[in-house]
């Protein structure tokens, strides 16, 4: 049984080894329990002799630390993400100033010899560069927590249902998206503009995931979190109460346990080399945490990932609620276009006159 259990045979070696010699044996075991989860235990064995010293049975002591070691992980994938998320937006308020430097005096230059000197080609592409790299700053400093935002009350099945149009032209014709708005969701306080970044990102995510035809799934719908919950998960984030639930699901390829662990780390990506930056999902989990709220994936290799994200009920009444249309945001060609950059996609509101 043990030997079955065992991570490797390393580990059942030294163990078998230690307690036939008659030392005792300190460590840790995988099991499982009747239900097929797993128990991790913290064992200590030793060996019971008879009146003549021999060895005739050994005696177990072991402590069930499964939730022990659970919490302990989360908290340090938490603690290792604020960490890059300080570095990030270090690097980003460093980077930014040496964009505006370079901006400004391709601009300056371009003033200096006129629309028609041939080097003006060349300074076009400069800013268009830079402008370009201060997309991806901004992305930083998302992911960070360090990027300003302007919080409004809104109608999450509104916002989300008016970019259906959007994400539908996003994930072109191959792929089906299927849109289910929960009854009766509360209203949830979130820069709009944030959570169409969101959106866009999750959506584009579930897009490359999918190889051919498949499908996406949007849904919302509001849950409870108590306040054991949020004891024992404290570094989430979480605050006891009503949350509303918004699930963007894919037939995509999956992901394994070990990419999951690293999916939200900046520059991390499992797509093919050339497609990506690796800040969709870190910007993803940047706007959740700054909103207060808790970002969980399921996944398994082949059969598709949902990401489940939990965000705080507005304590305003939903009368106060800003219609999530103030800013056309509807459709391309109506006010609003959509710009994709390195398959990371950036909106840009454009007023009509």
């Amino acid at each position: 049984m043990l030997k079955d259990q065992a991570p490797d045979q390393a580990l059942y070696q030294n163990f078998w080894h230690t307690i036939a010699v008659g030392k005792q044996w300190r460590g840790r075991f995988k099991s499982k329990r009747a239900d097929g989860s797993c128990r991790i235990s913290e064992a200590s064995i030793a060996p019971v002799r008879d009146t003549g010293g021999r060895i005739v049975n050994y005696v177990s002591v072991e402590r069930d630390i499964t939730e022990h070691v659970a919490v302990s992980e989360q908290l340090m994938r938490v603690q290792k993400m604020e960490s890059v998320g300080r570095l990030a937006g270090g690097v980003a308020h460093d980077f930014n100033n040496l964009l505006q430097v370079i901006l400004g005096h391709a601009e300056l230059a371009q003033e200096e010899l006129g629309t028609e000197h041939p080097v003006c080609a060349d300074l076009r592409m400069i800013r268009q560069a830079a402008d370009r790299s201060k997309v991806l700053t901004r992305q930083h400093l998302t992911f960070a927590r360090q990027q300003p935002v302007t919080p409004a009350v809104v109608d999450l099945n509104e916002l989300v249902g008016g970019m259906m149009p959007m994400v539908r032209k996003l994930l072109g014709a191959s792929i089906e998206l299927i849109w289910k708005p929960g009854e009766n969701v509360w209203s949830v306080k979130i820069d709009p503009v944030q959570m169409q970044q969101l959106m866009i990102n999750l959506c584009t995510n579930a897009r490359d995931a999918i190889d051919g035809a498949g499908t996406v799934t949007v849904m919302t719908s509001t849950t409870e979190v108590s306040a054991p919950l949020v004891a024992g998960t404290k570094e989430s984030g979480l605050t006891a109460g009503g949350h509303v639930v918004l699930t963007v699901s894919d037939t995509g390829c999956g992901l394994s346990e070990e990419s999951r662990a690293h999916l939200f780390e900046p520059f991390f990506t499992t797509k093919k080399e050339g497609r990506g930056t690796g800040l969709g999902l870190a910007t993803v989990y940047g706007i959740v945490k700054q909103n207060g709220g808790r970002i969980d994936v399921e996944s398994d290799p082949g059969q598709g990932s949902s990401f489940v994200i939990l965000l705080p009920r507005s304590r305003q009444d939903d009368a106060d609620a800003v219609p999530p249309n103030t800013r056309e945001a509807v459709d391309p060609g109506h006010g609003e276009w959509v710009l994709v950059v390195d398959d990371d996609p950036v909106i840009f509101f454009l007023s009509r006159h």
